[in-house]
C-alpha cells in the first residue's frame, strides 16, 4: 500500500479503533456474566467439561468483536465464522498443503466479501470503522477499492488471529506456570504484564517475511538488496541479549520489548485490539473455571 494511503488507515484505526475495543470488550464480559449463547457461542459450557479454548471461546469472541467494528451485518457474522476457523487452521505450524489451499481460497472469497461491503459502505455509510475508512481523507487522498478490501480483509484477520493464538498461549501459559497464576490472581494489576509477557514468550506468529531495500551485511553473511529474509520473531523474542533468562515466563518482567507484533510501518494493526481483548478474556476465563486444566502442554 502506498504510503499515503498507510497513514489513511492509521488515521482511521487509531482512536477509533481503541474506543470500540474498549465499548466492545465490555460487552462480551457482560455477555460472559450471563452465560448469553447466542453472543459467545453454543459450546461454551456452563461448568463443567471439555473447551477448546482457541476454537470455542477467544475465536467466538475476536470474531464478534471485528464484525461489529467494522460493520458487518449480523446475517454474515457466520460467514466470518467460517472463514475464521479456516484462518486458524492456516497458521498452524502442523498445517498441511491441503489446508494451506483452502486458507488461500478463503482468503480471496474475504477479499471480494468486503469489497462489496466497502461499496456499500460507500453509498450508505453507519458508524462503523469500514464506513470511517471509506470516507477517510487526507489532504484529498482517498483509499481506492482495491486498498479498502485488502485493508479490510488485513484488519479481519490481524483482529482474530493474533488475539485467537495469544489467548490460546497465555492460557496454556499460566496453567503450565502455576506460580504465575496465583500471582495473577493475587495480583490483577499484573494483567497487563502478563499478555506482554505471554506475547514474548509465545509469539502469536513465529515468523514474518521482509525483503532488503538495501544490502545488510550480518556476521559473515551478505543479504543482497532485494533478497526475501524470513524473520523468526519467536527466536528474538527469546534472544539472552535482550532479555534476562529468557526461557523463564515471568509475567513481572520489567521492559516488554518483544518483537511479537513486529515493528517500523509494518506494525502490526491488531495489536491494540489484541492487547485489550487479552486482558479481559484471559482473567473472565480462569475466573469462570477456577479449577481450569489443560488435556495437552502441547502449543
Amino acid at each position: 500500500m502506498p504510503e499515503d494511503g498507510l497513514s489513511l488507515v492509521q488515521h482511521g484505526v487509531s482512536a477509533r479503533w481503541i474506543g470500540e475495543c474498549q465499548v466492545g470488550l465490555c460487552q462480551f464480559q457482560e455477555c460472559l456474566d450471563r452465560d448469553d449463547r447466542q453472543r459467545i457461542g453454543e459450546k461454551w459450557p456452563q461448568a463443567r467439561g471439555a473447551l477448546d479454548v482457541a476454537h470455542n471461546y477467544a475465536l467466538p469472541l475476536t470474531l464478534t468483536i471485528i464484525a461489529e467494528m467494522l460493520g458487518v451485518p449480523p446475517e454474515d457474522k457466520g460467514l466470518l465464522d467460517k472463514w475464521g476457523k479456516v484462518l486458524v487452521r492456516a497458521v498452524d505450524f502442523k498445517r498441511t498443503t491441503a489446508i494451506y489451499e483452502q486458507a488461500i481460497g478463503t482468503s480471496m472469497e474475504i477479499f471480494a466479501y468486503f469489497a462489496a461491503l466497502s461499496e456499500a459502505k460507500r453509498a450508505h455509510p453507519g458508524d462503523d470503522l469500514l464506513s470511517q475508512l471509506v470516507h477517510a481523507h487526507d489532504d484529498g487522498q482517498r483509499l481506492s477499492d482495491m486498498e479498502l478490501a485488502i485493508t479490510a480483509t488485513t484488519l479481519l484477520m490481524a483482529g482474530h488471529d493474533t488475539t485467537v493464538n495469544l489467548i490460546g498461549n497465555a492460557t496454556l501459559l499460566l496453567l503450565q506456570h502455576p506460580d504465575q497464576l496465583a500471582l495473577l490472581r493475587e495480583r490483577p494489576a499484573l494483567t497487563a504484564a502478563m499478555v506482554e509477557e505471554a506475547l514474548r514468550y509465545h509469539s502469536p506468529a513465529q515468523n514474518t517475511s521482509r525483503y532488503t531495500t538495501e544490502a545488510i551485511a550480518l556476521g559473515c553473511v551478505t543479504i543482497p538488496q532485494g533478497q526475501l529474509v524470513n524473520v523468526a520473531l519467536g527466536s528474538a523474542n527469546h534472544d539472552p541479549a535482550a532479555f534476562a533468562e529468557p526461557e523463564r515466563f515471568d509475567i513481572t518482567r520489567a521492559v516488554p520489548r518483544h518483537l511479537a507484533f513486529g515493528m517500523g510501518m509494518h506494525y502490526c494493526l491488531g495489536a491494540p485490539l489484541a492487547r485489550q481483548e487479552a486482558s479481559i478474556a484471559i482473567p473472565a476465563l480462569f475466573a469462570r473455571f477456577p479449577h481450569l486444566r489443560a488435556e495437552s502442554w502441547t502449543i
